[in-house]
């Protein structure tokens, strides 16, 4: 595999909603690893909880994570610290890598209430043989779990 550039999106979206990005570049031969993902509410010292997840399939907005679902790559969870703790957890698989769609889904203990996220990707080249076999399990065909 061959890096070809970093790329990052950062912005704002409301809680329990979720956002689509178009990764595909018509090419099979080509696709992003996720290097980093993280989350945080617009209010710094709110003590409000937000968790975040990317896939390569768009899923209901909920709080619940699957480590062991091939289609989630990325988690991450916020809350701003209150009198028990503070929670900032992120976890990328590490052998994570997406050829055509990347979603984002948030989900908050509060509707409407704006999350910041920060999604930092690499793009490689690969051969097409590669390719169809991260295309297979991007589409959760990867066999049992």
């Amino acid at each position: 595999m061959k890096k070809l550039g970093k790329y990052v999106f950062m912005g704002q979206m409301a809680g329990n909603t979720t956002k689509k990005f178009h990764l595909w570049d018509g090419s099979f031969k080509t696709g992003f690893r996720i290097l980093e993902f993280r989350i945080a509410d617009y209010g710094s010292t709110a003590t409000h909880e937000e968790a975040g997840l990317l896939t390569t399939k768009q899923t209901a907005v909920t709080g619940f994570w699957d480590w062991g679902d091939v289609t989630q790559l990325a988690w991450a969870g916020y809350n701003a610290p209150n009198t028990d703790y503070a929670l900032d957890t992120n976890l990328i698989r590490p052998d994570n890598m997406v050829i055509e769609d990347l979603y984002l889904g948030i989900y908050s203990v509060s509707d409407n209430r704006k999350i910041n996220y920060y999604i930092e990707l690499e793009k490689y080249s690969f051969s097409d043989w590669v390719g169809a076999g991260i295309l297979v399990e991007n589409n959760a065909q990867a066999g049992p779990q």
